[in-house]
């Protein structure tokens, strides 16, 4: 079977458990994964809610420093991937294709320049919000939109090459993000929302929405 998950926040457990990558008692790892022929897995790297947006910054590059050490130990068996070439070249050498992403990106706390470092460090997927309001915007449980800093957040990630994700973001959120994507003519993504249409739940994606983000490629 081939398979490509969007979503799991399996980086945090392992560096909150001291756990391994290849086995551990978690949802994913890469020996469970042994029987599949074809896999990628976008991995997050997510800020607890207990957590600040100073604290939660730091948390992501404790987090990412964790991961490196296990991705460069098991470099025969998995691939970052960056862009969308490198999974066909990941699958060609046998390996997982793993791409990387945050969620909830209040960890920025209103310095643009934090984007770059995420960028750098290989993110390529952004959850824009989680719950409540941040300096990002409103997620499902508000009706906020983007804040000044959630649009030039958003703006940064097209313009650099990070999909923002759309998944718990309020409809006023989604919409700002969706336009602004139209207008840019570069894809988003919902990495983790269900359909409305069959539970109408404030998470869930909307059929509009959905039209949207296949229109946008």
């Amino acid at each position: 079977m081939r398979y490509f998950d969007l979503h799991c926040d399996t980086p945090h457990e392992l560096y909150r458990n001291n756990a391994r990558l290849d086995q551990n008692d978690g949802h994913v790892s890469l020996n469970k994964a042994d029987e599949l022929s074809r896999y990628a897995q976008v991995m997050a790297i997510w800020t607890p809610k207990k957590y600040d947006d100073e604290k939660g910054f730091a948390n992501f590059n404790k987090v990412m420093d964790y991961l490196n050490v296990e991705l460069y130990r098991l470099r025969d068996r998995v691939r970052i991937c960056y862009h969308g070439e490198d999974v066909v070249e990941a699958w060609a050498q046998d390996k997982v294709a793993a791409f990387l992403a945050v969620e909830d990106a209040r960890l920025l706390g209103n310095d643009i320049s934090r984007l770059k470092v995420l960028y750098g460090r290989g993110v390529r997927f952004l959850t824009l919000c989680w719950g409540g309001s941040s300096c990002i915007g409103g997620s499902h449980d508000t009706e906020d939109g983007l804040t000044p800093f959630g649009e030039l957040v958003t703006q940064c990630c097209l313009d650099m090459g990070i999909i923002p994700d759309l998944s718990h973001a309020s409809d006023a959120t989604a919409a700002q993000v969706l336009a602004m994507a139209r207008e840019a003519g570069k894809p988003v993504i919902a990495t983790h929302s269900c359909s409305h249409s069959v539970y109408a739940h404030p998470r869930n994606l909307r059929d509009e929405q959905f039209e949207t983000i296949k229109s946008l490629g």
